[in-house]
């Protein structure tokens, strides 16, 4: 090879070897924060077997990333993830779950959506590849995270109609106390779940100090959360005590109350979900 084609092959490894190099990184220190869109993938439990449900949200994000070095770094981040699933999404995954035999309809009529939330705190590493003003980072970490309270209200019936009606509370364990005000304010106790995250973060430098990014990424919770299901029967409201009122009701005109001498209560543990999320947001480099 002669002088200039080895000249031009030292040139071309420099390039490789630096190309994804930029501004050395290591020792520095950033701060991001930002938010965007979650959705969460759950099942919800029933009497034959499982069945998954889908819900959209939000995310909110802060970070606190340290660069070991110019190509790699950890972080500490909180985040927290919500998601609402209406009604229809959530019985729909029900009823599959129940075996497809009973109708559903909610107990508080106003109520037509609920909603989760993730709260983690997670500690991670990460891989920088930089060129130019374009950087590309993948993220994994492990953590906690506090799930927030679910709360189900609803009642059911055979499709047929037969049997009488049902009435079923699901929620997180309830702190006990003697206090009889305590349930009224809802003190409930929610398992802390660990966490395992990973994204990839896709970002653009247009000033020295200052950076935007967006983020694709997953939360998966492995473990599971404890919840109570309080069971009701019920009985019809009106059922007349003479002949005369009995004529003058139609047989379909019948109203059902619950029988609150029946209430079962059953503990159960149940997957809370995966999150998967898509944030954007800003940073700067100190």
């Amino acid at each position: 090879m002669n002088r200039s084609g080895s000249l031009c092959a030292a040139v071309m490894l420099l390039i490789s070897t630096t190309a994804f190099s930029g501004n050395n990184m290591a020792g520095k220190l950033s701060i991001e924060c930002g938010g965007g869109y979650a959705a969460q993938i759950s099942s919800v439990n029933g009497e034959v077997g499982s069945a998954l449900y889908y819900a959209s949200g939000g995310s909110a994000i802060i970070r606190v990333n340290y660069h070991v070095k110019n190509s790699w770094g950890v972080f500490f981040q909180c985040d927290n993830q919500y998601s609402y699933f209406l009604d229809a999404d959530y019985f729909g995954a029900l009823n599959k779950a129940d075996g497809q035999k009973y109708k559903y309809g909610m107990v508080n009529y106003w109520f037509d959506s609920s909603s989760q939330n993730l709260s983690n705190f997670t500690l991670g590493a990460f891989y920088r590849w930089e060129k130019d003003n374009i950087a590309v980072q993948p993220r994994i970490g492990a953590g906690i995270g506090l799930p927030g309270t679910l709360n189900i209200n609803y009642r059911r019936i055979l499709k047929d109609g037969s049997g009488s009606m049902e009435y079923i509370y699901i929620h997180a364990p309830m702190l006990e106390d003697d206090d009889y005000l305590l349930e009224s304010s809802a003190v409930y106790v929610t398992d802390n779940l660990f966490q395992l995250t990973a994204s990839v973060q896709l970002i653009y430098k247009p000033f020295k100090h200052l950076y935007i990014f967006m983020e694709p990424g997953l939360t998966w919770s492995p473990g599971k959360v404890t919840l109570v299901k309080e069971s009701c029967g019920s009985k019809i409201l009106n059922d007349p005590s003479n002949w005369a009122e009995a004529v003058g009701m139609p047989s379909n005109n019948q109203t059902w109350e619950k029988d609150e001498d029946s209430k079962k209560l059953t503990t159960f543990k149940q997957n809370f979900g995966t999150f998967i999320s898509l944030n954007f947001g800003i940073g700067f480099t100190f």
